[in-house]
């Protein structure tokens, strides 16, 4: 459900504005796992896992932000 992905994210920019890292990180987090091989949904992702201390959860975020990159590649 890619309409799915667009309403989490806008949720997400909407709670990083307010300063709710948490409920942003979340709401990012299911947008990236929705639209699976967004690389800017997983970096983001990646950067407010990095600010909340959650190192093993920007690790995987990063990981799969260079998954999607790569992948973006081959498609070009």
């Amino acid at each position: 459900m890619p309409e799915l992905a667009d309403v989490t994210h806008t949720m997400a920019l909407i709670y990083e504005e307010k300063g709710d890292l948490e409920r942003s990180f979340t709401y990012g987090f299911l947008s990236a796992l929705e639209s699976r091989t967004d690389f800017e949904k997983w970096h983001q992702c990646a950067n407010l896992a990095t600010k909340l201390a959650r190192r093993e959860t920007a690790i995987y975020c990063f990981n799969r932000a260079v998954k999607a990159l790569n992948k973006e590649k081959d498609f070009m």
